[in-house]
């Protein structure tokens, strides 16, 4: 998919594309970066939505804010939820004719060395614009 291509030489780290399947991510894509220290997560990979049992957000009224922030921002944070020292910035591929939830995710993933505060905006602004055409090409392909 030429949108993950153009995604990956602006971040240096590994791109993610991923399909929803219930309760779940699917990995469907994978773009590795060329640091020796990446992410590696074979094709086929199922990801829990909610990533892991442990730092889950268990509070009804502070998950609502959590979703709010992250519908606001078109993006999403994941600090070390699904492995330690493993840090992603994703966002959201929606069905441009259905409301959500989504039907799949595109994510920027890297170690936490590489992967700090002060490249989280970035790579979350590239990420929203690369998972917002996606979704606009999946509708005008249907």
């Amino acid at each position: 998919m030429p949108i993950l291509y153009e995604l990956q030489p602006g971040t240096g780290e590994t791109i993610h594309l991923a399909a929803a399947d219930g309760r779940e991510l699917v990995l469907l894509e994978r773009l590795d970066t060329t640091h020796s220290l990446r992410v590696f997560l074979p094709l086929g990979y199922r990801i829990p939505l909610d990533a892991s049992a442990r730092r889950t957000i268990v509070d009804p009224d502070a998950l609502r804010a959590r979703l709010a922030g992250i519908r606001a921002r078109g993006r999403y944070l994941n600090q070390e939820r699904l492995s330690d020292g493993i840090v992603a910035v994703g966002a959201a591929i929606l069905d441009a004719d259905a409301p959500p939830p989504p039907i799949g995710a595109v994510s920027v993933s890297g170690p936490t060395v590489r992967m700090v505060d002060a490249v989280f905006d970035e790579h979350g602004r590239a990420v929203a614009e690369a998972a917002h055409r996606i979704t606009r090409e999946l509708g005008a392909a249907l």
